[in-house]
């Protein structure tokens, strides 16, 4: 018998299932399927099923194994991991189980497709699955409409006439990867973008974000530590050149892959012949303010912004709250 039907075996076993339970293939190795010969078309054909069995539901087995392990055996699930895996596939595999209920998992529809739709809320993976199936969509397919509808979502209706000198924004950054936690996915709170997306974002109108800058203009552009590259892009997009940057330290620590985050990025550029503020109120560079609600950045940027540029026309892009002196725009824009 092969190690990997062995392991099979010796995993039913331990679990007290029928092996029949499991997907089982005589001859299967590492690196090759031997069939004996002469076996009938009907065990040929029996085999094909099972691989396509094995095909469709393996990275469902993978995520469900690894969370698993995760969250029973803590410290002991990580020293178990084997030095060969790939982490960040078993990762992308728990996450995309995490987010999707077993419940909502569809035998008709593959893993891509799913994968496609996990970092949406559950009735949005619902709706979206719901399309995937009826239209027999491909994975291609399926991301470019629900790209169409991000974009749709997160426009707002209509920019605000005439132009800023004063810019602040806050963006709705796209991650690839958010956590095995699905209820840590950004999009649990609101709808993202690309960073090329958000360069080239345009009203209900089709007028740019970008036509919103005077011609002499500064922009406040808030940043995540992963996504500084990305905001660069963007601030080109914007017509804007990067010129410095202050820092927010919060009170409490974060996630993260290589450092646990603890601070976020207020990136400056300017436009244009746009002078930087006198010395007297220049803001110090490290932002000191406790964490607030999902995304909510301290008040003290609007405030020292205010100081600085007092009667200047001021903008606020993906604002969450309206604010006297400022015109906002946004899809989640709430009343003073």
């Amino acid at each position: 018998m092969s190690k990997l039907s062995l392991g099979v075996e010796r995993a039913a076993t331990a679990l007290a299932v029928r092996t029949d339970a499991v997907p089982v293939i005589p001859g299967a190795t590492a690196t090759a399927l031997s069939l004996p010969a002469g076996i009938s078309f009907a065990a040929w054909e029996g085999i094909g099923q099972t691989l396509g069995q094995i095909a469709s539901a393996h990275q469902w087995w993978m995520g469900d194994w690894w969370r698993y392990g995760e969250q029973e055996y803590g410290e002991r699930f990580a020293q178990a991991l084997d030095s060969r895996w790939k982490p960040q596939v078993w990762m992308n595999a728990a996450w995309v189980a995490g987010a999707i209920e077993t419940s909502r998992r569809r035998e008709v529809l593959s893993w891509g497709l799913h994968a496609e739709v996990a970092s949406l809320p559950p009735a949005d993976q619902e709706a979206w699955l719901d399309t995937a199936e009826a239209g027999d969509l491909s994975v291609m397919e399926l991301r470019r409409a629900i790209k169409r509808w991000r974009v749709s979502a997160s426009a707002p209706g209509s920019l605000p006439a005439g132009k800023f000198a004063v810019l602040l924004a806050d963006p709705p950054w796209q991650y690839e990867f958010n956590s095995t936690d699905a209820a840590r996915a950004i999009e649990n709170h609101y709808p993202t973008l690309t960073a090329d997306e958000i360069a080239c974002l345009e009203d209900a109108d089709g007028r740019p974000v970008a036509d919103l800058a005077a011609d002499d203009a500064v922009l406040f552009l808030w940043a995540t530590n992963p996504k500084l590259s990305e905001a660069l892009t963007v601030i080109e997009g914007w017509g804007f050149t990067y010129t410095t940057n202050l820092v927010w330290v919060k009170d409490r620590i974060g996630m993260g892959y290589w450092a646990r985050q603890r601070h976020e990025l207020l990136l400056v550029a300017t436009r244009g012949s746009m002078s930087p503020p006198p010395e007297h109120l220049r803001p110090d560079s490290v932002i000191e303010a406790p964490r607030g609600r999902h995304s909510e950045k301290p008040p003290s940027v609007h405030e020292f912004i205010e100081a600085i540029w007092p009667g200047t026309p001021k903008v606020e892009l993906f604002a969450r709250e309206a604010r006297d002196g400022w015109v906002a725009f946004g899809n989640q824009l709430e009343a003073a």
